[in-house]
This record gives C-alpha cells, structure tokens and sequence, in this order.
C-alpha cells in the first residue's frame, strides 16, 4: 500500500505541470500568428475600400479569394475574405482605403510537424530557504515561443505536448512529450525512485517562424509529495516552482520535421516585482515574464510564472519573477492574467518594457457566455474609442502521427470589429465556416492611442495590445 500511494506522488509530477497549461502560460494547440490579418491605410481618392489578399504565412498574392464588400450607414464598409483552405476574415468599420488582408491556412490545410531532441545542462538545484531539510526535485519543459496573438487563447492543458511518452516509474507510466527530467533519485517517504527523461517532441506549425526554449527548476519533494494527497491542483503551486535556467534555439522556420539539441545554459535572474489588482470576477490570478530575445516582439519567450492571488484564497501579492540574463526593460513584458475556474473567462494585461517594479492596473470585466444547443442567431458588437472587438469560430481537428493522435481546436471564421462601426449585429453565416463549429468566443482588444482607424499596419498595431478580455462559449450540437 504505501508503493502504490507513493507511485501516485510521483505521478503528481506530470498532474502539476498540466495545471500550468490550465493557468494560460501558452496557448492551446491551435496556432499563433504575429499580428492580425489586416492593415488599413487610408486614401481619399477611393470611394470604396482596395483589397489586396495574401497568404499569411508565404506572402504571395491570393488573387483567387472571394471578397464582398457591404456597404454600410456614414459610408462605411464591412470586407469579408475568403478562400477554400483559409480561415476567413471580416473586417467591419472600414473606410474608403487600401486593405490588406493576410489569409491563415486552416489547420486542416497545413498539418503540423515534429521537433524532436535532448535537453541538457542541468545544474543540481539548491536547497530552498524556505525548506532548507527538503529534497528538491529537477524538472523542465520544451515549449515554443509565444507570438502575440497567442496572448489572446489559453486552454487547459495548453502548455503540455499532447503527445505522450513513457517512463519507467514502478512500472511504465504515460507523461507529456515534452516534459523532461533529469537523471535523479526522488525520496517517496521511506524509498526513492529513480527517474531520467532527457529527450522531448513537440508538435510545431509549419512555416511559421518560431525558436524552441527549455526551461529549468525546482520542486521541494515535500511539496511534490503534498501535491500526491491533493484532490485538486490549486494555482499555488506556480509559487512552490522555482525555475532556475533557460536555454533556447535560434529562430527557424519549419518546413518538416525538426531535430534540435537544447542545452539550459542561461541562469535567470531577478527582474520584476509585481503588484497586481484583483480581478472584478473569480479568478486566478497569473503573471508571467516574457522575453523577447530577438527584439522583434514576435518570439515571446516565458521564463517564469507565479500566482499572486488564486482562487483557494492564497494571496503572495507582490510577488517576484526571473527572467533571462542580459535582457534589458524593453525586451522584457509582464502578461497578468485572471482566469475563471471554468477557463471560459480571460483577462488580461500585457506591461510592456517591464521594469523592477510592474504594476500592471486594473483588469477589464468580461462577462460569461452560455453554451448552446448551436450557433447564436445573432452577436451584438460594438468596440469603443481605442478598442477593436472580435468573434473567432473555432472547429476541432485532429493531427496523425504514426499511431498517436492530437486534438486541437483551430479557427475557422475570425470577425473584427472597428469602433467606427458604431452598434453592430453579426449574423453567423454557415457557408463561410465550411466546418462544424465547437466553440466561439467574443474578444476585446485595447489599444488605446496606439490605435488610429485611418492607418493600421498589422505587425506594429498588436505591439500595442495593453489589456484584452475573452469569453467562451461551447456549441453542443454543432451547426453546420
């Protein structure tokens, strides 16, 4: 008996690092861009919008996309986009401009590939100060750098491989492709276990710039061991992690499989001390450092995540965070977000050129939406001064690789919505989905005076995201 309930904290492991995707630290399967999907310039010798499409990823005309244009009240103008294989795009609020649209393939279109390899230099964590008796425990994960728009979209389990290994622990055990540990001996009370799992896999989008990163810490196993007798997770934990090193590849874009060695050569370093706010609904709190390694705000690397206010009632508010050595404020962000218990609720927060002291104010409501039995008849948006409002339609698919098999969920119609537009009713048209529908889920996006209606360019407008709210809703009996 006390073998098997000793296995069971072991096991604990893997459960914990599944709360982190449940905490939104990277999104869920579906892929990120690094803007999106439009940019509007305007011209006063045009009496109707221009539209140009291109492929997002290649950048080559798509001359074939179906465009329509409405022409709506105070001479404005709603463009929708759409091509068999994208994911079509409405753009509403739209003066008489130059409009360049970015089509994304769908997922169905464009089928994931493999990274693969090792990772090493891992140095033996210290002792805790605040459990100086306790064993600690070497734990790691590869994961791929963010891009802005996967600020927007957290899931559970998101941070993890749907993919899965096995170990040897008292017996074969399934964990996460990409969660790794080192070669070590972890106490289980009146024994020890040994573990090794080096080697990681990690679904990737093909021709989409990214970098891979391995990040390194610690666990005390008397945590580890608590976390056995739990019957649920509790955001805490985030605070119990100590992530110690940080080691990533060059930026690459993949075409098929990948092999890649990592190595966790950098020691993070004390950065920012953050004071959040807490949020007008029930929520976890989470922040989160970023940092941008390249400077080019595409490739958003998470080097730490703590949890200063959650939902058990533990509160660790301000709390520190490390980030990686050498990075200067204006490579570095903070990303606060609150997160609802269903995970249906998100807010958030992005402090940018985050320095030693972040205080990233107050969170935007968001309100919860219901499920249903199919689409909505109708959405009601409008998007205030410095806001830009959103729909995204999202259907499920499912990626092969040999005999294993991963969900994911994926856009299939994204509605944006200016604040020229004024009160609008977006009515859900089936035919531009070409898919059954799981989910969709309302956006609003606060750009403030970095938004200017009559000049959007893509990559720079998502720089200036500062606060942004998503609520999801769940399709039952999908509508086709």
């Amino acid at each position: 008996m006390i073998l098997a309930k000793n296995t069971m904290v072991i096991l604990a492991l893997p459960t914990a690092f599944l709360f982190f995707g449940a905490l939104g630290l990277l999104p869920e399967a579906r892929a990120g861009s690094s803007n999106l999907g439009f940019s509007v310039t305007s011209d006063a010798s045009l009496s109707h919008p221009r539209i140009e499409v291109r492929d997002a990823r290649s950048r080559q005309p798509l001359d074939d996309a179906a465009v329509t244009l409405t022409e709506a009240p105070r001479g404005l103008f709603s463009v929708t986009v759409s091509k068999p294989g994208y994911v079509t795009l409405t753009l509403a609020g739209v003066r008489p401009a130059r409009v360049e649209i970015e089509l994304e393939p769908l997922a169905t279109s464009a089928p994931q590939v493999l990274a693969q390899g090792n990772v090493s230099g891992w140095v033996p964590p210290r002792l805790s100060r605040r459990n100086p008796l306790g064993k600690p425990v070497s734990i790691g994960l590869v994961l791929r750098a963010l891009q802005p728009t996967d600020l927007l979209g957290f899931g559970v389990g998101s941070m993890l491989s749907p993919l899965r290994d096995t170990i040897d622990i008292l017996g074969p055990r399934s964990i996460p492709s990409n969660l790794v540990l080192p070669q070590q001996s972890i106490p289980i009370g009146i024994g020890r276990i040994r573990v090794k799992k080096t080697s990681y896999r990690l679904l990737l989008e093909p021709e989409v710039r990214t970098l891979l990163a391995a990040t390194q810490g610690a666990i005390d196993s008397g945590d580890l061991l608590s976390l056995g007798n739990a019957k649920q997770i509790p955001a805490s934990v985030l605070n119990k992690i100590r992530f110690t090193r940080l080691g990533f590849s060059a930026p690459f874009t993949p075409e098929g499989n990948t092999s890649l060695e990592l190595e966790g050569n950098q020691e993070l370093v004390p950065a920012h001390r953050v004071n959040a706010s807490r949020p007008p609904f029930p929520a976890d709190v989470v922040v989160t450092a970023l940092t941008d390694p390249d400077g080019s705000g595409e490739l958003l690397v998470p080097t730490d995540v703590k949890a200063p206010i959650t939902l058990d009632g533990t509160t660790a508010n301000p709390i520190a965070l490390r980030s990686a050595p050498g990075a200067t404020a204006r490579d570095r962000r903070v990303l606060t977000t609150a997160l609802s218990a269903n995970q249906r609720r998100l807010s958030g927060i992005i402090s940018a050129e985050a320095g030693e002291d972040v205080r990233p104010g107050d969170f935007l409501e968001v309100t919860e939406l219901p499920d249903s039995a199919g689409l909505p008849a109708s959405l009601p948006l409008a998007a205030s001064e410095g806001r830009i409002r959103s729909v995204i339609f999202e259907g499920v698919t499912v990626t092969q690789l040999g005999r294993e098999s991963a969900e994911r969920s994926y856009p299939l119609w994204t509605v944006y919505v200016l604040p020229a537009a004024g009160e609008t009713q977006l009515v859900p048209d089936s035919a531009l989905l070409g898919a059954p529908v799981r989910s969709y889920s309302l956006l609003e996006l606060e750009f403030g005076s970095a938004l200017d209606e009559s000049r959007i360019e893509a990559g720079t407008l998502i720089q200036g995201l500062r606060r942004f709210t998503r609520a999801t809703a769940e399709i039952k009996a999908s509508a086709h």
